[in-house]
C-alpha cells in the first residue's frame, strides 16, 4: 500500500516539470538575447578566434537547452496524463477537482478553496480522503 507521502510526491511530479520547464526557457531567452547582441555587433567571418569560440559554446549551450527543453515537454506530458489518469479514477468529482487544482493547475489552498466553494478546512479534509482512494502506479 503506498502512504500518502509517496502519493503527494507523485502528484507533485507535474509540479516539478513546470518550473524545469520555466527555468530552460528562461535560461534558452537569455542565450538567444546575448547571441542577439553579438550578431547585431559583428558577423561571423569577422570574429577574432576566441570570440568564434564564445560564440560557438553559445550554440552548443543552445541546443544543449532546446534538447533538454524537448525531453522535459515529454516528460511533462508523461506525467500529466499519468496524474490526470489517476485523478479521473477516483469516484467522488469534489476529490477529482480537488486534487486537479491543487497539483495539475499548482493553486494555493486558498485558491482551490475559491475555486471549489469549499472552505479551507473543508478542502483540507477532502483531500487527505482523496489521498486515501487514489491509487497510483
Amino acid at each position: 500500500m503506498q502512504n500518502n507521502k509517496d502519493k503527494k510526491d507523485y502528484l507533485f511530479g507535474y509540479q516539478n516539470t513546470v518550473k524545469k520547464l520555466v527555468q530552460l526557457e528562461d535560461e534558452l531567452s537569455e542565450i538567444e538575447s546575448l547571441m542577439h547582441g553579438v550578431r547585431s555587433i559583428k558577423t561571423p567571418e569577422i570574429l577574432k578566434g576566441s570570440e568564434r569560440s564564445d560564440l560557438s559554446n553559445l550554440f552548443a549551450k543552445l541546443s544543449e537547452i532546446q534538447n533538454n527543453l524537448e525531453i522535459e515537454r515529454k516528460k511533462q506530458i508523461g506525467l500529466y496524463i499519468s496524474i490526470k489518469s489517476s485523478i479521473d479514477s477516483l469516484e467522488d468529482e469534489d476529490e477529482k477537482n480537488i486534487l486537479f487544482f491543487r497539483y495539475i493547475k499548482r493553486l494555493s489552498w486558498w485558491d482551490v478553496a475559491d475555486k471549489t466553494g469549499f472552505s479551507e478546512r473543508q478542502v483540507y479534509r477532502i483531500h487527505g480522503e482523496a489521498l486515501k482512494h487514489l491509487k497510483i502506479s
